[in-house]
């Protein structure tokens, strides 16, 4: 299993097949998976394709970066990832509601879902 970030050069081209399929599709579902793909570029890029073609970014996050899922429409930690995410402990509801407050602040615009 490879998880070392992709280069630019497979970055762009999967951003251009991006461009292509923007018309046939309603919206872009992204489930991260730390797996090398989805590098803090590509992201920005292809949040910014879906953007500029009105269409929504809904992504399941993976990791400590929260700043590499700005812009998308909707993001979907669960408990644990949305505790990774703003570095905080959550053990029940009011702590769940406290850290998706801050992180949807830091967001800047992105909905939240937990």
């Amino acid at each position: 299993e490879e998880t070392a970030p992709i280069g630019p050069e497979l970055a762009a081209e999967f951003v251009r097949a991006l461009r292509e399929y923007m018309a046939t599709v309603n919206g872009i579902l992204v489930s991260d998976y730390a797996k090398g793909l989805l590098t803090p570029g590509l992201l920005e890029m292809l949040i910014g394709v879906a953007r500029e073609s009105g269409k929504p970014v809904f992504i399941d996050p993976k990791g400590l970066d929260f700043k590499r899922y700005r812009g998308a429409t909707c993001l979907k930690p669960n408990r644990l990832e949305l505790g990774l995410l703003t570095g905080r402990t959550i053990r029940n509801h009011q702590e769940t509601l406290e850290a998706g407050r801050l992180l949807r602040d830091q967001l800047g615009g992105t909905n939240l879902l937990v």
